[in-house]
């Protein structure tokens, strides 16, 4: 290797490690972002298959099978044993209840009906199943 290649190949690799130094704050300080907003979801989706659970959840066929989180609504799809059904819960003062529950399935109007916006009634929707503007 001539004294000019090397001499290249070592700024070369000095640059690289300074680039690196240089952007990893910023790759630590993204990822952080993104595990904090995963955890907050994951969290809220806890909470509300738990308040579920603790007031439907009386059978040990009980089973909550989605749970769709959006603002202080949240959207939860039950099953017990061959049936199953639908939960609206809302968030207040830190604690999630229960606003409606049906044996069936909820769509818009029955969402707006209880209070839901319409932005977040969609987004609910949308969780628990994307196609759900070709039921309506």
């Amino acid at each position: 290797m001539s004294r000019y290649t090397e001499v290249t190949f070592r700024w070369l690799l000095a640059a690289v490690i300074l680039f690196m130094i240089a952007t990893a704050p910023q790759a630590k300080a993204m990822q952080a972002i993104a595990n904090r907003q995963c955890t907050t979801q994951t969290i809220e989706r806890a909470a509300v298959k738990k308040a579920v659970q603790q007031e439907l959840g009386q059978s040990p066929l009980f089973k909550v099978d989605k749970v769709a989180v959006t603002s202080d609504y949240a959207l939860v799809i039950w099953l017990q044993g061959e049936g199953g059904g639908e939960a609206l819960l809302k968030k207040a003062s830190g604690t999630w209840t229960i606003l409606a529950n049906s044996g069936g399935a909820y769509g818009l109007k029955d969402l707006r009906g209880y209070g839901v916006p319409k932005e977040i009634a969609e987004q609910l929707l949308t969780q628990i199943d994307p196609k759900w503007r070709t039921y309506e």
